[in-house]
């Protein structure tokens, strides 16, 4: 995401998926319960799918256990918590790490003291940085649980599969240089050839989809494409 300063001079800044719907009463309610605490920084809404159903999307702050630990599938094991609130119903206003960006509203002035968000986060991670900066520069991150917003779901990268998989990866990578180091960085570049792809692969092949496998494929392809800026990136 390459936005770095919001047009305009309101105190609030809204960023909305293009497959989320809004109303003016959420919008204002979103408004209003941003400002209504100053040391609130950012506040996110309750996502509801196009049946209804209350979408889990608040995660936790990943830590470099959690990382590579979920990239591992340790998660699914619980031995690593997962990234997403799943074991929370979302049905309540809370302060959690953070909120996801198909609805994420901010202070201007924040937003501002921050410098946007970081431009070498694409499509994914943008928002979990964000908010982890927000919460080390002292704001809170809420979840609104009275503001609801429809959201499709994957709505910016459902057709490009490769591509989604490939910028999912790199930007965990970037994410892991940033806040927890080369070592980690380069655990994640380990994990994602000789794990992550590959756990894909063997997924796609049990669901005999050669699609799925060609694009998981291509999705790895177009990362060692990537890996000698992102090697250089993590070395800085």
């Amino acid at each position: 995401m390459q936005c770095r300063r919001g047009a305009g001079d309101a105190p609030a800044i809204l960023f909305l998926n293009p497959d989320a719907r809004v109303t003016g009463e959420s919008l204002a309610g979103a408004r209003a319960a941003l400002m209504a605490e100053p040391g609130t920084g950012i506040v996110g809404a309750q996502l509801l799918d196009e049946a209804g159903r209350v979408q889990l999307s608040c995660a936790r702050r990943p830590s470099a256990a959690s990382l590579v630990g979920q990239a591992l599938l340790l998660d699914r094991a619980r031995l690593v918590p997962s990234h997403f609130m799943t074991e929370w119903d979302h049905q309540e206003d809370r302060a959690v790490d953070q909120v996801m960006g198909a609805f994420l509203m901010i202070r201007r002035s924040l937003f501002s003291a921050l410098g946007g968000f970081d431009a070498r986060f694409f499509v994914y991670y943008e928002d979990v940085d964000l908010c982890a900066r927000a919460w080390d520069a002292g704001f809170a991150v809420r979840h609104l649980a009275g503001i609801h917003v429809r959201h499709e779901g994957q709505g910016t990268t459902r057709a490009a599969k490769a591509h989604r998989l490939a910028c999912f990866l790199e930007s965990q990578i970037r994410y892991a240089a940033k806040h927890h180091g080369r070592a980690t960085a380069l655990a994640l570049v380990a994990t994602a050839f000789g794990a992550q792809v590959p756990l894909r692969l063997v997924q796609a092949l049990a669901r005999r989809s050669a699609v799925e496998a060609g694009e998981t494929l291509r999705g790895a392809g177009l990362l060692a494409r990537a890996l000698p800026g992102l090697m250089r990136a993590i070395a800085r």
